[in-house]
């Protein structure tokens, strides 16, 4: 959800944003899963929001962290998230996602995103859940950078690759090199 507010927050202030590296944002309704999954339990009503993210939380932990140090820093830093300003920002991540709807691709920040004049680049792991994402980029020619990890962590799993990609893309904006 962190990239559609960067994203927002690069089409308001555009002037004072030199260029976006995008890691797996949300840029179609297909990437906003966990604002989606708020959105379904509240539409089926069945459980508290509270019930909910006890869940998520104990999920991340048992089924996601045992096996990656990224996932078992995500889940220790859910312990400090206020959780009504958690649901707050998925109902609005979910609103945005689905705010186009005469669009194939509905989410509002993604063709923000495709339309920011500054250097972009939109950072993908080899096969995880922003595929989707990458056809809709492609139709835009927006730089697209694959990483050789499946995890959505890519500074966590690729740490080397990735501060070595975006120092380069950061040196690349301070020349005002375009972006290949």
């Amino acid at each position: 959800m962190g990239g559609i507010h960067a994203t927002l927050l690069a089409y308001e202030f555009g002037n004072q944003i030199h260029g976006i590296f995008a890691i797996e944002t949300s840029v179609t309704q297909f990437g906003s899963f966990i604002a989606k999954s708020v959105h379904e339990m509240l539409m089926r009503n069945e459980h508290s929001f509270e019930d909910w993210f006890q869940n998520f939380c104990q999920s991340v932990f048992t089924e996601l962290a045992p096996d990656s140090l990224a996932l078992k820093y995500y889940y220790a830093s859910l312990h400090f998230v206020r959780e009504k300003a958690f649901l707050e920002n998925a109902k609005e991540m979910y609103e945005t996602g689905m705010a186009l709807k005469n669009e194939l691709f509905t989410n509002e920040s993604g063709h923000l995103f495709v339309k920011l004049e500054m250097p972009k680049i939109y950072c993908v792991s080899k096969s995880h859940n922003q595929m989707k994402n990458i056809e809709f980029l492609k139709k835009y020619a927006v730089p697209i950078l694959t990483f050789n990890t499946e995890s959505h962590w890519l500074a966590q799993t690729c740490s080397e690759e990735f501060c070595r990609e975006l120092a380069f893309f950061a040196e690349r904006k301070i020349d005002n090199r375009p972006l290949a």
